[in-house]
C-alpha cells in the first residue's frame, strides 16, 4: 500500500536525502498524523519531518494512508514499521541507484552489503517517535535480508535479465539463491521430516513451489515425482503422512 501511494520516480527524486525520504516514507505511510504518537509532540525530529512532508506533499499532491493500518503489537521492537521504514530510507538513498547496484552485483556479499542496512542516526535511541530507549544500532539482520533477497531482490535480477536476454544475469541470479540460506518454515519443515533437506534457498523454493502447486492441489498425476512414485508401484503412505490438503 505504501509503495503504491508514493510513486518511485518521486522517491528517485530526493534519494541523496535521506530526511526527505524519511519525510515521504513516514508522512504517506500516515506516521506523521496528528494524535498517532502523542509522546512526540515536543520531539524535535518529528516536528521536523512533519514540517518536511507538508511542504514535499503539497509539491507533488501526496495523499497519506491511515496511520491506524501499522501494526506494532506482537512483534519484537526491532521489526516496528517505524524501524522498517527507516531501514527502507537507508537502503533506496544507495548512490548511484538501489536497481543498478543490484544488477551490478558482482557477488553475494556485495549484494547483501547493499540490503544490510541501519535505520537513521534518530532510531539508535527510539522504537517509535517520541519515546526514548536503550541506545542500539538498528541494522537489518540476516534473515530479514535473507527474506529479501528470496522473495525479491534475486526473483527481479532473474526476470529482468530473462526480459533483456541477459543469461550471464539469470546464470548469477540463480547463483546468488543457491548461496542463500534456505526458508525455516512449516512446509520446509514438513519436507525435512519426510527426509528430504534443502541445502539452500534454490531447493527450498523448488520444495515450496512443489507442495504449493501440486501436494496440495493433489496433482500427483502432473508431477515427474508422482508418476515415478506410481510407475513403479511403490507403497505411499497412509494420507495422513503424505504432504496433501484434507
Amino acid at each position: 500500500m505504501l509503495a503504491a501511494a508514493l510513486p518511485f520516480r518521486i522517491i528517485s527524486k530526493h534519494a541523496d536525502n535521506l530526511f526527505q525520504l524519511e519525510a515521504l516514507l513516514f508522512g504517506v505511510a500516515g506516521m506523521l498524523e496528528e494524535g498517532l504518537f502523542r509522546e512526540a509532540l515536543n520531539d524535535i525530529y518529528y516536528c521536523d519531518l512533519i514540517k518536511e512532508f507538508k511542504v514535499l506533499s503539497s509539491k507533488y499532491s501526496l495523499k497519506p494512508m491511515d496511520g491506524w493500518i501499522w501494526k506494532f503489537s506482537r512483534l519484537r521492537p526491532v521489526n516496528f514499521p517505524t524501524v522498517r521504514i527507516s531501514q527502507l530510507a537507508s537502503m533506496l538513498s544507495v548512490t548511484g541507484g538501489l536497481f543498478s547496484r543490484v544488477i551490478e552485483a558482482g557477488d553475494m556479499g556485495e549484494l547483501r552489503d547493499l540490503l544490510e542496512v541501519s535505520s537513521s542516526e534518530y532510531w539508535n535511541d527510539h522504537y517509535v517517535f517520541g519515546k526514548k530507549s536503550k541506545r542500539i544500532k538498528k541494522k537489518a539482520g540476516v534473515q530479514a535480508t535473507a527474506i529479501l533477497l528470496i522473495n525479491a531482490v534475486i526473483p527481479v535480477m532473474f526476470v529482468y535479465g530473462k526480459s533483456r536476454g541477459i543469461n550471464d544475469l539469470c546464470e548469477r541470479a540463480l547463483d546468488f539463491l543457491d548461496q542463500t540460506e534456505p526458508e525455516e518454515n512449516i512446509i520446509i519443515n514438513e519436507w525435512k521430516n519426510s527426509g528430504i533437506t534443502a541445502g539452500s534457498a534454490f531447493y527450498s523454493q523448488a520444495l515450496l513451489q512443489l507442495r504449493n502447486c501440486y501436494c496440495r492441489n493433489r496433482r500427483c498425476l502432473d508431477c515427474i515425482i508422482g508418476n515415478r512414485l506410481i510407475m513403479y508401484d511403490i507403497r505411499l503412505m497412509n494420507n495422513d503422512e503424505l504432504l496433501l490438503e484434507p
